[in-house]
């Protein structure tokens, strides 16, 4: 439902002569007019002065006709200015008016047209007068050309419109021109040059008036073109007017020698057709409007009873109207379903009676249609009451209704039953509410689970940390028991073996020539040997001299090489950007020890034919890779510990955890195994500052 009644005319089309666009059939159509004018005036002005027959009648009728059309012509162009407030718009009307009354004057005061004599003035009066008339009306026409062209150039939002001060203004400066000039023609005929001698005329000195006349035609006409180009309709039609005048005292005035004659005669033609131009665009103007208003007018019917057609069928939701007092005006049948009331029952009732109590109370129907007015439409939703007393949640749109003129006619509202939205609404609510206090409680129970949790982890961490100390206690312990180990066999063991060789040698000497006893010392002598290297290899595995004075670097390459030659495994060594390298003790000795527990797992599980180590830096970090080409075995069954490296690998990966490092085994059956360690130079760092501290 619109807020404004309006008539529907198509957008753009102008509505008003004063301001409908000239359009291209517009100008040929003045263009065909302004043709014809112009060969019936060179077809008569050949003949102009030819006499014609005296028509007593002919000039009482013309006048009369002339002056009918311009008052018709003066009183549509008042009531188009009316509505633009154009003020070239008032000079045309104050020139239509001025022709009018000039015209009247003349009629009465021409001779012989009412009777023998005149009716005012005397035998110079008309005459006076048509000459007034004639040279004077262009004025007006400059003034509404030069007015236009200032309104087009402005704009008509910012030129200053007409006023009703500047109405009768110009109305009473074109009654008192008018006055002026009959006053002047009759009471002081006797101060005017005699200009007709009976119907003729005197001299060539009327011709000479006229010809001044007739140019101020031409510069009006000039003006009129230059300042508005026949822009608008209007503009062209009112040259038309002005050019068919110019023939009018052409003929009548300039190329005749007096009354009566043919010009005389086409003339008055030419006048009465500059009279009508204006005033039958006016009444086609009027006709066209009158048939479109009667077409919007059906049309408008016809959507006023679509439009209720629809309104009545819609059910789901209430459109009604109210007054300005908020009282019911409309009713459809969505209304009645969702608020119980007939249209009989409602119909002048308030809007209040759809409210709480609450919100009467309150003064909430009122302020919604305050809202509506400042706003342009107020928009809620809360409780209504129905005719049975029942609640249900509305939501409801008031916008204003209002006429063209800006007049409140009422309100319409338009109202829809959420009573269902809204219980789901506050179902759902609930259970967010429930949903959210589930969450708040396990979220209370997950933060002490948490903090369980994080105590439990501090407190593994506590005892890996615990662990830790252990192991390195127990690597430290170890550490010290092998060196005392390797101490005591180099001390004892070897100084019995060195006797042991000592006494087999003597034994040998002594039994020279016995060959039998001699084979069986030289065979106990190659036993003691080799006990003497498997002593001084084990004293070596337990202290690593070369570890205590040289780089890890030099101890592992040492390690390989008596490793390999010990158990006649080739073996090769290849160390990379760390043969000045030296790391933490600690590092450094389960580095080595876990080499060494890796050889020796080599040594006794894989049956490899070739080892490869390889100890190397990259950056800040430090690997050592240890891999042999041996049976190799499957890591998962080690670590569901159904294979015999389990404890080995435990080992190893132990003392990388104390080296600060981390132990990688990739290894298959019948392809070898590969143990990655590897250490961070900046870890190992901090570690040791951190035990330095």
């Amino acid at each position: 439902m619109r807020n404004h009644i309006a008539m529907p005319f198509a957008a753009g089309e102008a509505t008003l002569l004063g301001s409908a666009v000239a359009s291209h059939e517009n100008r040929r159509l003045a263009l065909v007019v302004v043709s014809l004018l112009g060969a019936a005036f060179i077809l008569t002005v050949p003949a102009a002065s030819r006499p014609f027959p005296v028509i007593p009648a002919f000039v009482p009728t013309y006048n009369a006709s002339v002056m009918i059309l311009s008052l018709i012509t003066a009183v549509l162009l008042y009531s188009q200015y009316c509505e633009l407030k154009e003020r070239s718009l008032l000079a045309l009307v104050s020139g239509y008016l001025f022709m009018m009354i000039m015209v009247a004057a003349h009629g009465i005061s021409f001779p012989g047209a009412f009777g023998p004599g005149h009716l005012i003035g005397g035998r110079q009066t008309s005459v006076w007068l048509w000459i007034a008339w004639h040279g004077l009306f262009p004025l007006f026409v400059a003034a509404y050309a030069l007015f236009a062209q200032r309104e087009r150039r402005d704009g008509k939002n910012e030129a200053r419109a007409a006023t009703h001060r500047d109405t009768v203004f110009a109305f009473l400066g074109t009654l008192a021109l008018a006055a002026a000039l009959i006053l002047l023609t009759t009471a002081g005929e006797a101060l005017l040059p005699e200009l007709m001698l009976g119907h003729n005329y005197r001299s060539n000195f009327p011709r000479l008036i006229m010809s001044a006349a007739w140019g101020s035609h031409f510069i009006a006409l000039g003006l009129l073109i230059k300042s508005t180009r026949g822009r608008r309709v209007i503009d062209l039609w009112v040259g038309v007017t002005l050019l068919s005048a110019t023939i009018d005292l052409a003929l009548s005035g300039i190329f005749v020698t007096g009354r009566y004659q043919l010009g005389f005669y086409v003339g008055r033609i030419y006048e009465l057709l500059a009279s009508s131009f204006v005033l039958t665009l006016l009444l086609r103007q009027a006709v066209r409007l009158h048939g479109r208003l009667a077409r919007a007018m059906v049309a408008l019917r016809a959507s006023e009873e679509r439009l209720r057609g629809l309104i009545e069928s819609v059910h789901d939701y209430a459109i009604f109207t109210l007054d300005p007092d908020g009282r019911v005006m409309s009713w459809n049948e969505g209304a009645r379903r969702i608020n119980g009331y007939t249209t009989e029952e409602i119909i002048g009732r308030t809007v209040e009676c759809f409210y709480t109590q609450e919100d009467v109370a309150a003064g909430k129907p009122r302020r919604e249609m305050e809202t509506a007015l400042e706003t342009g439409h107020s928009e809620n939703e809360s409780w209504r009451v129905r005719k049975d007393g029942s609640l249900f949640w509305a939501n409801e749109v008031m916008t204003p209704l209002k006429a063209d003129d800006g007049a409140l006619l009422g309100f319409t509202k338009i109202s829809r039953d959420l009573t269902e939205r809204k219980q789901l609404e506050d179902a759902l609510r609930r259970s967010h509410d429930d949903l959210d206090q589930r969450v708040r409680e396990r979220t209370l129970e997950l933060a002490a689970t948490n903090r369980q949790l994080e105590g439990e982890v501090q407190e593994r961490r506590a005892a890996e940390e615990r662990v830790k100390i252990l192991l390195r206690q127990l690597v430290t312990a170890q550490e010290e028991e092998r060196r005392r180990i390797a101490r005591d066999i180099h001390d004892q063991m070897g100084q019995q073996m060195t006797a042991l060789r000592m006494s087999l040698s003597t034994l040998a000497f002594k039994c020279d020539k016995r060959t039998e006893l001699t084979e069986h010392v030289r065979r106990t002598e190659e036993l003691a040997n080799d006990l003497d290297r498997s002593i001084d290899f084990l004293t070596w595995e337990l202290r690593p001299a070369g570890l205590e004075h040289f780089s890890l670097s030099v101890a592992l390459g040492t390690l390989v090489d008596g490793w390999s030659g010990y158990f006649q495994i080739m073996a090769e060594y290849f160390a990379s950007g760390v043969d000045h390298l030296r790391l933490p003790p600690e590092a450094e000795i389960n580095l080595y020890r876990l080499a060494q527990e890796a050889l020796h797992n080599i040594y006794k599980h894989a049956e490899a034919s070739h080892v490869g180590v390889m100890f190397e830096r990259h950056g800040d970090l430090v690997v050592l890779v240890i891999e042999d080409n041996g049976r190799g075995f499957n890591p998962e069954e080690v670590r569901a510990g159904q294979g015999g490296t389990g404890m080995g690998l435990i080992g190893m990966r132990e003392r990388a955890a104390l080296a600060g490092g981390k132990l990688q085994v990739e290894s298959s059956p019948q392809v070898g195994t590969t143990i990655y360690v590897q250490i961070s130079l900046r870890q190992d760092g901090a570690n040791e500052r951190k035990r330095n501290e």
